[in-house]
This record gives C-alpha cells, structure tokens and sequence, in this order.
C-alpha cells in the first residue's frame, strides 16, 4: 500500500525531489533496480539528495558496470568516475555509512587510476568512523595492499585490533600485522 501511495503522489508532483528520493529508495528496496536507479538520477540531478540516495545511486551504477563488463573486472577511470561522483557525496554527508566506505574501498580495488591520496583518505575516515567494523577494516587493508599502500594496510590493521572483540579474528590480524611488519617491502 505505501508504494502505490508513493507511486501515486509521485505521479501527481514528480518535481518533489525528495518525494521522488524516496520513492526511488522503495524500488530499490523491491528489487527494482532499473526504476530505482531512473528515478535516483532525476532526485539527485540538481545536487540535493540524503547520503542513502547518494550511496544507492553510486551502488547502482556499479551493478550496471558489473553487469557490462564483469564483476571483478578492473574500471577504467572514466568508469569509476561515474560511481565515485555520488559515492563522495554519500561519503562526505551525514549519518555516515559504513558501506559506503565499503563500497569505496571495493572501488578504488578495481579502479587502480583513481587518485590515491583521496581514496586512501576515504578508507582511513571510514576506519575512524566505524572502528569496531572488521569487515571494513578487512576490505580497506586489502585495497590499501593491493595499491601498494603497505604502511596505510599495516596501520589499518594495528588500529582495528584493539577493537576487535573475537579471538580468532584479533589473533589472525596480529599475526597479519607481524608478518607484514617483518616482510621486506617490494622495490
């Protein structure tokens, strides 16, 4: 009932943009991709919209380039443009999301010509933030090693694990961290 509601006062107001955000948000929600993604691209085309439209949109679109050219397939920078437009907007509003950092730290893994002092600020902020979350911490060290930002990936690491309550988990990131401390860095 409420997104025949939405879709009806949508029908009679689409200029509302926020109206139409959340609206866009539902069908998303249902499974609608393709609606969801039209409908965020007309909410946030004057630059206005909540970190959640922001984020869906960036994520969207990334599904939409997964489903061009392959899910792990490495972005062209023009690419990823296309998901890190929004996905800052999501990242510098508030209330923060940690799959937001998520989505960044997965990005900039499969964007490589992405500006690194950026993306690297990005995932440090989202480690600040959410510093209890270790799959977060987990995806920004991968991405951080995979771009060769070894001391950012070993500072990550020593941060997370005072925060990490599991016992395995905490073991496996110290004994990370030892091995990358002890490893030789590549030349």
């Amino acid at each position: 009932k409420a997104s025949r509601t939405l879709r009806t006062a949508h029908l009679h107001d689409a200029s509302d943009t926020r109206l139409t955000e959340v609206l866009a948000l539902l069908e998303f929600e249902q499974g609608e991709n393709a609606t969801a993604l039209r409908l965020l691209e007309e909410s946030t085309a004057a630059g206005q919209g909540r970190p959640r439209a922001w984020f869906t949109l960036a994520h969207l679109r990334l599904l939409n380039l997964n489903a061009r050219l392959g899910a792990k397939a490495p972005l062209s920078r023009e690419d990823a443009l296309t998901v890190l437009l929004p996905l800052e907007q999501a990242l510098l509003q508030e209330p923060a999301m940690a799959v937001a950092f998520e989505l960044a730290a997965e990005l900039w893994r499969r964007a490589p010509d992405l500006p690194a002092e950026e993306m690297l600020r990005h995932l440090q902020e989202g480690q600040r933030r959410f510093p209890r979350l270790t799959r977060l911490t987990l995806a920004s060290f991968r991405t951080c090693l995979e771009r060769g930002q070894r001391d950012a990936a070993l500072t990550m690491l020593e941060r997370a694990i005072p925060f990490t309550t599991d016992a395995a988990m905490r073991t496996g990131l110290e004994k990370t961290a030892t091995a990358l401390r002890q490893a030789k860095p590549r030349s």
